[in-house]
């Protein structure tokens, strides 16, 4: 799996900006992060000196990989801040969360919970509960940590009282721009630890929920469902497996839609040729649709922020993007179809057979 992760690239949208009036978006690989702007007339330009120019990254943060540590997992901080905060996750286990300012960066907080330990392969911010931040680990046998999810807390933290309160503010104040200064903070142990012996492909929480998130785990090829007050667990309790609510082998790519929030969105693995994408009723445990591909792997999903039921997906070495169209009807027993569309991006047109 790692492997083939290492040769992916990622395109990864802000979801929100402090001044509404940029839009901001990253492109990381395994050994890079590279960070732009997009101004309102949709022209490239850099955050600093540099020229207006899409190829040209208003900071790059490579520098902060050291040999045999690439990057596998980033999230966008989930309410406004004067400069973009990222949530990181690396090959060799460690968390970072930083602050990107033109030119360089700034280490806000990290954890060493599982380095040298475990992959960090899915991390996602509570964007209702903004202080949760959750990262999925792979498996690892003869470790001091052998679960596969970790929930931090990030209420106590000195830099997210900076963060959370520039977020109430309508303009910066002096010297208030990375949310943080002085020594970065190290989050150490997280709150929640759940998924014993579990590798976590994917993760995502459920749209709106305080508490529920779920997770695709390639140990089992199961999806699972965990709630962090269900069965009185309480921070630092261990033993929570989750509950399964579906046998697949998309267990990657989860994305939730933002009409329909209980439908989720996911794809098999990297390793799988089929490209198969699948459409789940969380809260009924029920498969809606399954489409096959059968060309080559799905790498991702992003449903429509503006269009409800607009599906697109990308395929590996594939120079187009598929759309697609579902039909959720409002009503007690889901019924929904997903159809291609038709689409030029790039070299061709997808078929629709």
């Amino acid at each position: 799996f790692l492997s083939c992760v290492e040769r992916m690239q990622y395109v990864l949208k802000s979801p929100i900006s402090f001044n509404y009036r940029r839009r901001e978006f990253i492109h990381y690989f395994h050994d890079s992060i590279c960070a732009y702007k997009l101004d309102k007339d949709g022209i490239g330009d850099e955050i600093g000196d540099g020229e207006a120019s899409p190829s040209s990254p208003f900071t790059c943060i490579a520098s902060n990989l050291r040999p045999k540590r690439g990057v596998q997992c980033v999230t966008w901080c989930p309410f406004p801040t004067p400069l973009p905060v990222l949530a990181m996750g690396f090959s060799d286990g460690q968390v970072q969360i930083v602050a990107i300012k033109p030119g360089s960066y700034e280490l806000l907080a990290y954890s060493d919970y599982n380095l040298n330990q475990r992959t960090c392969y899915c991390i996602s911010w509570n964007k209702t509960s903004v202080e949760l931040l959750a990262v999925g680990f792979d498996h690892a046998k003869a470790v001091a940590n052998p679960n596969g999810l970790a929930v931090w807390d990030l209420h106590e933290f000195q830099f997210f009282k900076n963060l959370h309160r520039q977020a109430t503010c309508t303009t910066p104040r002096d010297g208030d721009e990375g949310g943080h200064q002085g020594i970065a903070e190290n989050l150490e142990k997280p709150e929640y630890e759940m998924a014993e012996n579990d590798t976590l492909t994917s993760l995502a929480w459920i749209p709106g929920s305080t508490s529920q998130l779920v997770a695709g785990v390639a140990t089992s090829c199961k999806l699972k469902k965990f709630d962090l007050k269900e069965n009185g667990l309480v921070a630092g309790q261990m033993k929570c497996n989750g509950m399964v609510f579906g046998s697949t082998k998309c267990i990657a790519g989860f994305t939730f839609s933002p009409f329909h929030t209980a439908i989720l969105a996911c794809h098999a693995t990297t390793f799988d040729p089929s490209g198969t994408v699948e459409l789940w009723d969380v809260p009924n445990s029920q498969k809606l649709v399954q489409v096959v591909l059968g060309t080559r792997p799905v790498v991702t999903l992003q449903w429509s922020p503006t269009d409800a039921g607009l599906l697109a997906s990308m395929s590996k070495d594939e120079p187009f993007i598929r759309l697609w169209s579902s039909t959720i009807p409002q009503s007690a027993e889901l019924q929904t179809a997903l159809t291609e569309e038709g689409y030029e991006s790039g070299c061709e047109t997808p078929s629709t057979d």
